[in-house]
């Protein structure tokens, strides 16, 4: 429990601002560590519009603890590590 804390603590860091979508066609890439900074694979990574009640889209991370996101909605969102 204490791991999953920490990681999502390193993840807000890394993420600490709103994703803007200012086209109609955005992509990126979010990138997964732990405290080592480590990739972590298989992590849930979920982009949620910022009053975190619409789901946006969903994804994995794969190997090198990257999930990528390719985005058709404008709007503030934001990056949540789910458990």
């Amino acid at each position: 429990m204490k791991l999953f804390f920490n990681l999502l603590l390193i993840f807000c860091c890394l993420l600490s601002n709103n994703i803007q979508a200012q086209n109609a066609d955005l992509n990126f890439s979010i990138t997964v560590v732990n405290e080592q900074r480590q990739p972590i694979e298989n992590a849930t990574v979920e982009l949620r519009m910022a009053d975190q009640k619409n789901l946006v889209k969903g994804a994995i991370t794969d190997q090198k603890g990257i999930a990528d996101f390719k985005v058709l909605t404008e709007g503030n969102m934001l990056p949540l590590l789910l458990p």
